[in-house]
C-alpha cells in the first residue's frame, strides 16, 4: 500500500521535541512548572501523548473535559492539552510521530486497494485502541469481508470476565450495523 513510507521520530527525538515544547509552553503553564524540564516528566508526558493518540483524545477534546471537572484537574488538563498541541504542531512533514500510523493508514485505505476481494482476519485482540477501531470501520466502509475473533463466551449478561470482549463486540456491531453490514457471533 502506497503513502506509508514516512520517517518516524525516535525516543531522543520525541524527549527533544517535548522539551522544546514545555520551552515554549512554560510560562503559561499553571501546575508543574518546577518539573517541567526534568527527565521523569519528559518522559511521562510523551507516554501521555502516545495514549492520547492511540484512544484518538486531542488537545481540544481535554479543553473540553477541563469544563467539566474540579478546578484544580482542570489546570491540569489545560496545562496538558497545551503542551501536547504544542508538541504535535512540531513534528515536523519530515518526521513523523509512529502513534500516527494507523491513524495515516486510515486515512489512505479508502483510496487503496486493500482488502478488494480478499477475506481478513483479526485476532489476538482482546479489545482495540481508538486508532484501531478507526481502521476497522474503514474497512467496514470498504465492504472487506472479514472475520474478527475475540476471545467471549458470547453472553451479553456477564460481567467481568469478558467485558472487553463484550464492548469491543458491541463496538464493531454498532459499526456494521450503521453500513448496513451483518455482523455475528459464531
Amino acid at each position: 500500500m502506497g503513502g506509508m513510507g514516512d520517517r518516524f521520530i525516535d525516543e531522543a527525538g520525541r524527549v527533544l521535541v517535548m522539551s522544546r515544547a514545555l520551552d515554549t509552553v512554560a510560562t503559561g503553564l499553571k501546575t508543574g512548572r518546577s518539573v517541567s524540564g526534568s527527565v521523569e516528566f519528559i518522559s511521562r508526558l510523551i507516554e501521555t501523548a502516545k495514549q492520547m493518540k492511540n484512544a484518538c483524545i486531542t488537545a481540544d477534546m481535554l479543553r473540553d473535559a477541563s469544563d467539566r471537572v474540579s478546578a484544580s484537574l482542570k489546570d491540569k488538563l489545560l496545562d496538558v492539552a497545551n503542551v501536547l498541541e504544542v508538541y504535535w504542531g512540531l513534528l515536523s512533514s519530515d518526521v513523523k510521530d509512529p502513534e500516527d500510523r494507523l491513524t495515516r493508514l486510515a486515512e489512505i485505505l479508502p483510496d487503496s486497494s486493500f482488502g478488494d476481494g480478499e477475506h481478513i482476519w483479526i485476532d489476538g485482540f482482546d479489545d482495540f485502541t481508538g486508532q484501531q477501531y478507526m481502521v476497522i470501520e474503514k474497512l467496514i466502509e470498504k465492504d472487506c469481508d472479514m472475520t474478527v475473533c475475540l476471545t467471549w463466551d458470547g453472553g451479553l449478561d456477564r460481567e467481568h470476565v469478558f467485558s472487553k470482549q463484550r464492548k469491543a463486540f458491541s463496538i464493531i456491531s454498532d459499526m456494521a450495523k450503521r453500513r448496513g453490514t451483518v455482523c455475528r457471533i459464531e
